[in-house]
């Protein structure tokens, strides 16, 4: 073969890998510009739901609250009772729990799992959702009643208390004089919130929540509607679930997605910002929606993460897949 034969075959082999090489760069580069663009509509889309779940949850919280400050029978007990002696409150805490136990009763098909009364020092005088538990200060365990006992604001937001995290309505109580009387707290179980997102809207969803916010081992306390696991995303985090079976197939399911992404997870989580990956399996795309949760002090406490079966994404990685062989062939032939 000649030299100008292989000089000849030289040029074309680098003119091909140079153009496979443009042509490949810009399909991944197309590629990447889709997924994130799903990954931006993906994350949006879950604080939407997020936001829209929240709001109804204030509606209910608000309306109720509304009752329970109009009710006059439970601002004489609350006025009369906080300068009782223990014993004597004893009366005056059956005859609360039996004016709001009907209460409660409502609240609980909306989701509302805490329904308690307090003293303007922060000591509870009633937990209607288990009346056996009182007398207890909750100045260092719950930042949103030692908020409004002092402010005498109410305060709304995610909060973990000894075991359980929830979203809380705390409110000021005031007699027809406007002296403050304490406070009272509604507050909705996040797993409400999980299961609204998952069964209503089809959208599998979970909480991590740090370790952080709970007291050494509290989290290992078994609990009927509460139960913590390590989180497979993040070492720092636990997953909270109240379904066995759930947890289970959760283990299985996304095992092989924590092999692939489980670093880039954390690294992320560690940033406290929203954010999407995909992770490829054998025939699907399944998509992650991470979203942080702030508690009261406007700390990041917990993410509020999704999966869901991405078909969009897995056309894209598809449709990248044939161009790259097609743009292969196109130029192979026209050499």
């Amino acid at each position: 073969m000649s030299q100008n034969r292989l000089k000849l075959i030289l040029v074309l082999v680098v003119t091909f890998v140079i153009f496979y090489g443009i042509f490949h760069s810009i399909i991944e580069r197309n590629k990447e510009d889709l997924i994130q663009d799903i990954y931006i509509s993906k994350v949006k889309d879950l604080k939407i739901h997020y936001k829209h779940i929240l709001n109804d949850f204030k509606i209910y919280a608000d309306l109720n609250s509304k009752m329970v400050q109009s009710n006059t029978e439970i601002l004489s007990i609350m006025k009369n009772s906080k300068n009782l002696s223990k014993d004597e409150q004893i009366l005056e805490r059956e005859k609360l729990y039996n004016i709001t136990s009907p209460i409660y009763e409502r609240l609980k098909i909306i989701g509302v799992t805490n329904f308690q009364f307090l003293f303007p020092n922060n000591i509870s005088f009633l937990r209607v959702h288990k009346k056996e538990r009182f007398g207890d200060d909750l100045s260092s365990i719950r930042y949103s009643f030692s908020q409004t006992n002092k402010n005498h604001l109410a305060v709304r937001g995610f909060e973990h208390g000894r075991v359980k995290h929830a979203y809380r309505y705390v409110y000021p109580l005031f007699d027809d004089k406007k002296n403050f009387l304490g406070s009272f707290e509604i507050s909705f179980a996040s797993l409400h919130l999980q299961d609204i997102l998952t069964k209503s809207l089809k959208i599998h969803t979970h909480f991590l929540v740090h370790k952080k916010v709970f007291d050494a081992k509290m989290w290992k306390v078994k609990n009927q509607s509460y139960k913590y696991i390590q989180s497979i995303e993040h070492p720092d985090y636990l997953f909270a679930t109240n379904l066995e079976m759930e947890e289970a197939s959760l283990k299985r399911e996304h095992y092989c997605i924590m092999k692939q992404l489980k670093e880039r997870i954390r690294l992320k989580m560690d940033l406290k910002k929203e954010f999407a990956f995909e992770a490829i399996l054998k025939n699907r795309v399944q998509l992650l929606t991470f979203l942080p949760i702030e508690n009261l002090k406007d700390e990041v406490v917990a993410y509020l993460l999704s999966y869901t079966d991405n078909r969009e994404v897995f056309n894209i990685y598809q449709n990248s897949r044939e161009y790259k062989i097609n743009t292969f062939l196109g130029l192979h032939i026209s050499r």
